[in-house]
């Protein structure tokens, strides 16, 4: 039976393996990870993180998903760091945010989206809103500091810093 998401998204979470970077399509870098509450491996959630292979420190896309079993599921939240398109959230969402263009670094808080795109997000695995992660890390820990915060995965640090490939010109 799928568990609610609000209490899944507010609990605490543990990586249940040392994760590994998986090289996809020959420019891709991926992570999959599944994801414990209070020692019980929860069907179906997992932490997901995207790299560029040769584009360090750049284009890195974290997020936390949940895909119950029999049911449609998707993205809970997510963070895009450095991403190379920039996020309209067209007219929904926190006023300050609704109509602008948000360029750089921005998270699709789970909060937000569940009051403003609710059926997005419980249907079609959709994040609509987000806003802009201020005071963006420089450096990949930081961006793994923010993820232990807003996501609650307690053990992050297990993550390793994709292993970039930079084109030498």
């Amino acid at each position: 039976m799928a568990q609610d998401i609000e209490t899944i998204f507010a609990s605490d979470k543990m990586l249940t393996i040392e994760p590994t970077w998986v090289e996809r399509d020959g420019e891709a870098l991926e992570i999959l990870c599944p994801l414990e509450i209070d020692g019980t491996v929860v069907e179906g959630l997992y932490f997901r993180a995207r790299a560029r292979k040769r584009l360090p420190d750049e284009v890195v896309t974290l997020q936390l998903e949940y895909h119950p079993a029999n049911e449609r599921g998707g993205p809970l939240s997510r963070i895009e760091w450095r991403p190379l398109r920039s996020h309209n959230n067209k007219g929904r969402g926190p006023k300050a945010y609704q109509n602008k263009l948000i360029k750089g670094c921005h998270y699709h808080p789970f909060p937000l989206n569940l009051k403003h795109a609710p059926n997005e997000l419980r249907q079609n695995g959709n994040l609509p809103i987000a806003i802009p992660l201020v005071d963006s890390p420089k450096k990949f820990d930081g961006l793994l500091g923010i993820v232990k915060e807003e996501f609650r995965i307690t053990n992050i640090e297990w993550v390793e810093v994709p292993p970039w490939e930079p084109i030498l010109v």
